[in-house]
């Protein structure tokens, strides 16, 4: 069973290149765009693809090896206003699109000062994207020594977990197109497992 051990994965990143780290951050967020866009569609947002139009120009620049400080810090603001206001009808869905816009904007970080931490921090609010979508689906209350077992050993945070090994698996290959390629593939949640959420 795997876990998150985020010092752990620090010191992994550590030992990855600049654009292997940027890469482990884009795909965390990248699995997570569907999560924005289903509460973006939702409430008529017009920004719905905005985050994935981001995060797949960053995917680009990467593999470009060409980054615009100026404009990646403006994007990184976008990413930042999108992020949804905590309000008295606040759902799960507003949870999992924060953790989305999150991850989004750690990668940016990432790409602009590539440290450890901040592509943690991306892989962190995906991991805990996957927790709450767990903890609801399960109906349990989290941080009980009773039900903590359960959420961790869901298939939802164990198939999240399991994709970032793959991932750190694959950087440390310098396999970034096939790590491009998977994020794309896989989203943390699909449309049917999300609607079960609610």
């Amino acid at each position: 069973m795997y876990s998150f051990d985020e010092s752990a994965l620090v010191g992994e990143l550590e030992a990855l290149s600049s654009r292997a780290r940027i890469a482990f951050a884009a795909a965390a967020a990248t699995r997570q765009l569907g999560n924005y866009e289903r509460l973006a569609h939702a409430s008529e947002a017009s920004s719905e693809q905005r985050p994935r139009e981001i995060a797949t120009q960053l995917w680009t620049d990467l593999l470009a090896a060409a980054v615009d400080r100026a404009a990646w810090s403006a994007k990184l603001d976008e990413v930042m206003s999108l992020l949804p206001e905590e309000s008295d009808d606040w759902v799960i869905a507003h949870a999992l699109a924060d953790d989305a816009l999150s991850s989004l904007a750690y990668a940016i970080r990432c790409l602009l000062t590539p440290e450890p931490q901040e592509a943690a921090w991306a892989a962190r609010r995906a991991y805990e994207a996957a927790d709450q979508a767990a903890i609801r689906v399960l109906g349990v209350q989290p941080g009980l020594p009773s039900t903590e077992p359960a959420i961790k050993s869901h298939g939802f945070v164990q198939r999240e977990l399991a994709r970032q090994r793959n991932d750190l698996s694959l950087l440390c290959a310098d396999s970034v197109d096939e790590v491009q390629r998977q994020a794309f593939a896989d989203e943390l949640l699909t449309d049917q497992e999300a609607a079960s959420l609610a």
